[in-house]
């Protein structure tokens, strides 16, 4: 009977170990280590915390890749699926949410893109919660889809749109270093 008692500990260990645990947590908040677009299995490569005003932690981001690389410059113009999740720490009103993304656009975006930066901004039309998931999945030939809370609020088509959403947090100049260090697998 012990026996028995202790083949069974032993395969609802392997069960648990193998069950898909998370494979990062940070300030509280885990990430799977893989993640599904379109049909693609991607891998986590990184994750991280975005800080602002030096100790304000604002929230928690993950970067999902076919292949993990600490090359910023790959993923942002790699043409392939990726994701990027941030779940947030803090209340991010409507009016910090768009003077972020005004600044993050500033640095990386083409004038070219003006239509499309308006359109992702105005998915964020309320307060973004503590605890709120926003995701960005990039799909080729699709575009960059946008799900706030779980609800999808659309889709911004092109690959340059893409670009220059993830050069926000992985370009030459990021709104947080940390963040892109740890997005890219460092610590």
């Amino acid at each position: 009977m012990k026996k028995i008692g202790s083949a069974l500990g032993a395969l609802a260990l392997l069960l648990v170990v193998s069950s898909g645990a998370p494979a990062a947590e940070i300030q509280g908040v885990t990430f799977p280590d893989t993640a599904s677009v379109a049909g693609a299995t991607l891998q986590l490569n990184g994750v991280g915390v975005r800080t602002a005003y030096v100790f304000v932690k604002v929230y928690v981001a993950a970067l999902y890749l076919p292949k993990k690389t600490s090359d910023a410059k790959a993923v942002i113009e790699r043409n392939e699926p990726k994701r990027l999740t941030l779940q947030f720490l803090r209340e991010v009103s409507h009016e910090e949410m768009n003077d972020a993304s005004k600044e993050g656009f500033a640095k990386t975006a083409p004038s070219t893109l003006e239509s499309e930066k308006q359109t992702f901004m105005s998915y964020f039309s309320q307060p973004l919660t503590t605890g709120t998931v926003v995701t960005f999945d990039y799909v080729p030939g699709t575009g960059t889809t946008v799900q706030i809370g779980g609800q999808e609020k659309g889709t911004i088509a092109g690959a340059d749109f893409m670009r220059a959403l993830f050069a926000t947090w992985l370009g030459s100049k990021p709104a947080d270093e940390s963040l892109k260090e740890g997005l890219l697998g460092g610590s």
